[in-house]
Protein backbone atom coordinates (compact mmCIF):
# COMPACT_ATOMS: atom_id res chain seq x y z
CA UNK A 1 0.00 0.00 0.00
CA UNK A 2 1.39 3.40 -0.96
CA UNK A 3 2.15 5.79 1.94
CA UNK A 4 -0.24 8.55 0.70
CA UNK A 5 -3.18 6.14 0.93
CA UNK A 6 -4.13 6.94 4.53
CA UNK A 7 -7.74 5.88 4.04
CA UNK A 8 -9.17 2.94 2.13
CA UNK A 9 -12.86 2.70 1.25
CA UNK A 10 -14.87 -0.33 0.18
CA UNK A 11 -18.46 -1.33 -0.37
CA UNK A 12 -19.35 -5.02 -0.28
CA UNK A 13 -22.54 -7.01 -0.45
CA UNK A 14 -23.03 -9.37 2.51
CA UNK A 15 -25.91 -11.54 1.29
CA UNK A 16 -28.40 -8.79 0.41
CA UNK A 17 -27.57 -5.46 2.07
CA UNK A 18 -24.64 -3.39 0.89
CA UNK A 19 -22.16 -2.49 3.61
CA UNK A 20 -19.60 0.34 3.42
CA UNK A 21 -16.22 0.44 5.12
CA UNK A 22 -13.44 2.93 5.59
CA UNK A 23 -10.08 1.90 7.02
CA UNK A 24 -8.12 4.79 8.48
CA UNK A 25 -4.43 3.89 8.68
CA UNK A 26 -3.59 6.98 10.71
CA UNK A 27 -5.95 6.15 13.56
CA UNK A 28 -5.99 2.37 12.94
CA UNK A 29 -9.78 2.41 12.97
CA UNK A 30 -12.20 0.62 10.68
CA UNK A 31 -15.54 2.43 10.30
CA UNK A 32 -18.48 0.45 9.01
CA UNK A 33 -21.94 1.35 7.79
CA UNK A 34 -24.36 -1.59 7.82
CA UNK A 35 -27.73 -0.06 6.91
CA UNK A 36 -29.72 -2.96 8.35
CA UNK A 37 -27.56 -3.42 11.45
CA UNK A 38 -27.63 -7.21 11.01
CA UNK A 39 -25.93 -9.14 13.81
CA UNK A 40 -24.44 -11.62 11.33
CA UNK A 41 -22.79 -8.82 9.34
CA UNK A 42 -21.46 -7.14 12.46
CA UNK A 43 -20.10 -10.46 13.71
CA UNK A 44 -18.23 -10.87 10.43
CA UNK A 45 -16.26 -7.68 11.01
CA UNK A 46 -16.50 -7.42 14.81
CA UNK A 47 -12.75 -7.39 15.42
CA UNK A 48 -12.19 -4.38 13.16
CA UNK A 49 -15.33 -2.30 13.69
CA UNK A 50 -14.84 0.85 15.73
CA UNK A 51 -17.92 2.97 15.01
CA UNK A 52 -21.33 2.32 13.49
CA UNK A 53 -22.48 5.53 11.84
CA UNK A 54 -26.25 5.31 11.44
CA UNK A 55 -28.93 2.62 10.92
CA UNK A 56 -30.98 2.68 7.73
CA UNK A 57 -34.63 3.75 8.04
CA UNK A 58 -35.99 1.83 5.05
CA UNK A 59 -35.09 -1.31 3.13
CA UNK A 60 -34.34 0.08 -0.32
CA UNK A 61 -31.68 2.76 -0.01
CA UNK A 62 -28.59 0.98 1.34
CA UNK A 63 -26.52 1.83 -1.75
CA UNK A 64 -27.22 5.56 -1.49
CA UNK A 65 -26.46 5.60 2.24
CA UNK A 66 -23.21 3.66 1.73
CA UNK A 67 -22.09 6.36 -0.71
CA UNK A 68 -23.21 9.16 1.64
CA UNK A 69 -21.41 7.67 4.64
CA UNK A 70 -18.20 7.09 2.68
CA UNK A 71 -18.32 10.66 1.41
CA UNK A 72 -18.83 11.96 4.96
CA UNK A 73 -15.97 9.84 6.31
CA UNK A 74 -13.57 10.91 3.56
CA UNK A 75 -14.41 14.58 4.04
CA UNK A 76 -14.30 14.18 7.83
CA UNK A 77 -17.84 15.57 8.09
CA UNK A 78 -20.34 14.51 10.77
CA UNK A 79 -23.58 12.62 10.17
CA UNK A 80 -26.72 14.78 10.25
CA UNK A 81 -30.25 13.40 10.53
CA UNK A 82 -31.30 16.09 8.05
CA UNK A 83 -29.73 13.95 5.33
CA UNK A 84 -32.80 11.70 5.46
CA UNK A 85 -34.90 14.60 4.15
CA UNK A 86 -32.71 15.00 1.06
CA UNK A 87 -32.55 11.32 0.11
CA UNK A 88 -34.31 11.86 -3.27
CA UNK A 89 -31.77 14.58 -4.11
CA UNK A 90 -28.89 12.30 -3.09
CA UNK A 91 -30.19 9.52 -5.36
CA UNK A 92 -30.26 11.92 -8.31
CA UNK A 93 -26.87 13.39 -7.39
CA UNK A 94 -25.16 9.98 -7.42
CA UNK A 95 -27.04 8.97 -10.58
CA UNK A 96 -25.75 12.12 -12.29
CA UNK A 97 -22.21 11.34 -11.15
CA UNK A 98 -22.49 7.76 -12.46
CA UNK A 99 -23.77 8.97 -15.83
CA UNK A 100 -20.92 11.50 -16.05
CA UNK A 101 -18.38 8.74 -15.40
CA UNK A 102 -20.00 6.55 -18.06
CA UNK A 103 -19.95 9.38 -20.61
CA UNK A 104 -16.28 10.06 -19.86
CA UNK A 105 -15.41 6.38 -20.32
CA UNK A 106 -17.29 6.27 -23.65
CA UNK A 107 -15.45 9.39 -24.83
CA UNK A 108 -12.09 7.84 -23.93
CA UNK A 109 -13.03 4.57 -25.67
CA UNK A 110 -13.80 6.46 -28.89
CA UNK A 111 -10.35 8.13 -28.96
Amino acid sequence: MAPPNDRIIAVICLDHPWVAYMLDKRTQVCYTFDPLQLKANLATVKSSVQNVIEPQRDNSSCGVWCLVVLELLLSESPWADGLYKVQPYLRMRYLYKAIAVQETEVAHDED
